[in-house]
């Protein structure tokens, strides 16, 4: 019989995110989207990701989380380490014209590659509706994000090429129904 006491606490676990969680989010988005999305050759500068993340006050930021807290048409969940801190996120929502959307799905470098971008994934996935396709952005030159995608069943969309914010070059990937509506019945 094992003794509770002495097993170890998980490395991290998931949780609604809370707004208390907003600058936490904020400061992990950041960091990751200039590790990210910086290109040189495309001429996205660390100063142009950065300014993206000045855009709302932290009092906005805050009434924006409690926003997608309160709507029936979005969630997000927050992995966190042993310490609390946030480690990763995900964001589904459904757009009002019903289309469904991974709208982020972030883990620090440090995390990457132990699992908790599959289990944020599960849940975003598990809160859509797996009967209808499910959409999502991903930058163009991040092959990584592209390949883990890839494995959850979504398929690069051809000639899909859009600007997020006007700056930084995605493709849309969609994952296909993977239930019949009949077994809903």
């Amino acid at each position: 019989m094992s003794n509770p006491e002495k097993e170890p606490k998980p490395a991290w676990s998931i949780t609604d995110v809370s707004v208390g969680d907003t600058e936490s989010v904020h400061d992990l988005l950041r960091k990751l989207h200039i590790a990210t999305y910086v290109n040189d050759e495309l001429g996205i500068t660390k100063e142009r990701v950065a300014a993206r993340f000045n855009r709302y006050t932290p009092e906005q930021r805050q009434e924006n989380m409690q926003k997608r807290i309160d709507s029936v048409s979005s969630h997000a969940w927050v992995a966190k380490d042993s310490q609390d801190n946030v480690i990763g996120m995900v964001g589904p929502r459904i757009e009002d014209d019903g289309t469904q959307r991974i709208g982020a799905l972030y883990v620090d470098e440090d995390w990457q590659g132990k699992g908790v971008a599959g289990m944020l994934m599960e849940r975003a996935l598990s809160w859509l509706d797996a009967s209808r396709p499910i959409e999502l952005g991903v930058v163009k030159y991040n092959e990584r994000a592209q390949a883990f995608y890839i494995k959850w069943g979504f398929e690069i969309v051809p000639d899909s090429d859009t600007l997020s914010d006007e700056l930084i070059p995605e493709i849309k990937m969609v994952r296909q129904p993977t239930k019949s509506t009949e077994e809903h019945l």
